[in-house]
């Protein structure tokens, strides 16, 4: 291809991915809600250079402090790397931050091994969805919306 295909082909990639992503119902709301009770959040995500152009236009842009992702820390999941990415840029220690997933690329495992609590996010619709590398090693809590994440959380106030 020719220059100006390739400069045409990258925006046009990251619309295609952005057009396809689809946040959780609750996602909004959710985020809302723990940070009106003063708590740091963030996302860690293996991806390409597409996520990191497209999220900020995103409605849970503002209410994520910190973003990592792999394209650009150079690791994927369950590296501890990105994980500890995530608690520098937070400033917190593992220990203090509950990771919420669907359990692809041992993600799970991987964010319990640095000594977060990891929750895995079981929602039917989850059910029949493309995952890789799935995390069947896993055996901690598992909740089936964003918002039964706010329930398991008030619940247990050791998660924050």
């Amino acid at each position: 291809p020719r220059q100006a295909q390739l400069q045409a082909a990258v925006p046009a990639r990251v619309n295609a991915l952005k057009a396809d992503t689809r946040l959780r119902p609750d996602a909004v709301s959710a985020l809302t809600t723990l940070k009106r009770r003063g708590l740091s959040t963030g996302v860690i995500s293996d991806c390409t250079h597409e996520l990191p152009a497209f999220l900020p236009s995103l409605p849970v842009a503002p209410l994520l402090d910190v973003r990592v992702f792999s394209v650009e820390v150079g690791v994927c999941k369950p590296d501890p790397a990105i994980y500890l990415a995530a608690c520098d840029q937070l400033d917190v220690a593992a220990e203090e931050c509950v990771y919420v997933g669907d359990g692809g690329s041992r993600e799970l495992t991987g964010a319990a091994a640095v000594g977060m609590t990891a929750v895995r996010l079981d929602a039917p619709d989850l059910r029949d969805h493309l995952v890789f590398d799935r995390d069947t090693g896993f055996d901690g809590p598992s909740v089936r919306s964003l918002t039964e994440l706010l329930t398991l959380i008030n619940r247990s106030p050791a998660l924050v």
